[in-house]
C-alpha cells in the first residue's frame, strides 16, 4: 500500500508496518499494509436473514465452510509452513468464488473475495492475529463507561476518570 507522501517523509511518528482493523474506511492508507478482521467479516454473513428454508440451509452450509477455514488459518498460524500458503491461498478463492443461487450471499461472497489480500496477509506474516475482537472490546468497556457516566464535563473530570481506570480497575477486573 502507498502511504501519503508527507506520510512516508515525517520522522515524527513511527510508520505503522502493519494495521490489523475492519474494513472501515478511516483505517485506510494508515499503515504500510492492512489486516482485515476475520470476525468482522463473518458479521457481515450473520446479517443475512433468508426466509426461504432452502437459502436457509445454504447460508448455514456457507457459514460452516467460512469457519472451519478460518480454523485451517488458525492451524497454519501455529505452524507457519511455506508449502501450506499456495493451498491455502487456492482454498480461498475456492470458497469464495462460489455462486450458490442466494443472491444476496453470492453478493458478500463476492465482497470477501475481493478481500483476499488483506485476509490472507497472516499466510505472509503469521505472528499476526485473524481478529482484533479483544481491543474491540476492551474500547467498548470504556465506551459503556462514558454512555453511563455521560461524559466527562471537563479536563480535570477527564484525568480523574484516567487516573481511576490506570491506577484502579484493572485491579477490580
Amino acid at each position: 500500500m502507498n502511504l501519503p507522501l508527507y506520510d512516508q517523509r515525517q520522522t515524527e511518528v513511527p510508520i505503522i508496518n502493519i494495521l490489523l482493523s475492519d474494513d472501515a474506511p478511516q483505517f485506510k492508507k494508515l499503515s504500510l499494509e492492512q489486516a482485515l478482521c476475520w470476525i468482522h467479516e463473518g458479521r457481515h454473513y450473520n446479517r443475512l436473514s433468508p426466509i426461504v428454508p432452502l437459502n436457509v440451509e445454504i447460508l448455514d452450509n456457507f457459514k460452516t465452510c467460512f469457519w472451519n477455514y478460518y480454523g485451517e488459518l488458525l492451524k497454519y498460524k501455529e505452524n507457519p509452513m511455506p508449502e501450506k500458503t499456495e493451498p491455502l491461498s487456492a482454498e480461498f478463492d475456492r470458497i469464495f468464488s462460489k455462486k450458490t443461487g442466494y443472491d444476496s450471499l453470492d453478493d458478500r461472497i463476492e465482497k470477501t473475495g475481493c478481500k483476499k489480500e488483506a485476509l490472507l496477509l497472516v499466510l505472509k506474516h503469521p505472528e499476526l492475529p485473524l481478529h482484533n475482537n479483544e481491543s474491540e472490546l476492551g474500547a467498548r468497556v470504556e465506551k459503556r463507561r462514558q454512555d453511563v457516566s455521560l461524559q466527562t464535563k471537563s479536563k480535570e473530570g477527564t484525568d480523574a476518570k484516567d487516573l481511576i481506570i490506570q491506577n484502579f480497575l484493572p485491579q477490580i477486573e
